[in-house]
């Protein structure tokens, strides 16, 4: 009984979140540093802001901008950003954007949706993985978002 019960748990969730959102995100530019906090030889906190732009694959495309802050202390880095993402149609998604790594050049994070507008209202709680490439002055993003098979359709009928 009680494996029928986590394989019944298993395909729930399985077919509960059956539905992508890919977004590429890039931008150019390290961003601006507001504030910088030197820790002697430690490192740096900074109060930070970057500009980019996104597409989707689902053929929504606009702009987006990112305030928080950035940690290097040591070796580790890490990054809290808050962005504020703008589509072709003037509809917003607003984002927590996470990372924590030895290599700001490269890494993964996390991005969870914390609100919207329009359809992306309906990925409101959405978790999603990210990994970042930084060649010179350009980042280059590649974000999976996995949403519900209910809030999917919602967003994409109100695209």
């Amino acid at each position: 009984m009680k494996y029928l019960i986590i394989k019944l748990g298993f395909l729930i969730t399985f077919f509960s979140y059956s539905k992508e959102v890919l977004l590429k995100i890039e931008g150019s530019g390290r961003g601006k540093e507001y504030e910088v906090m030197q820790l002697q030889d430690m490192g740096k906190v900074v109060l930070y802001k970057t500009e980019g732009n996104f597409k989707t694959d689902l053929d929504l495309y606009g702009s987006t901008d990112c305030l928080g802050v950035f940690k290097k202390i040591n070796n580790a880095a890490d990054l809290d950003l808050t962005c504020d993402f703008v589509d072709q149609n003037n509809n917003k998604m607003w984002a927590n954007i996470l990372r924590k790594t030895e290599d700001i050049d490269a890494g993964i994070g996390r991005m969870f949706i914390i609100g919207g507008t329009g359809g992306w209202q309906y990925l409101k709680g959405t978790s999603c993985k990210y990994a970042v490439t930084i060649n010179k002055s350009i980042w280059f993003t590649s974000t999976i978002c996995k949403v519900k098979e209910d809030n999917f359709k919602k967003f994409k009928d109100n695209l």
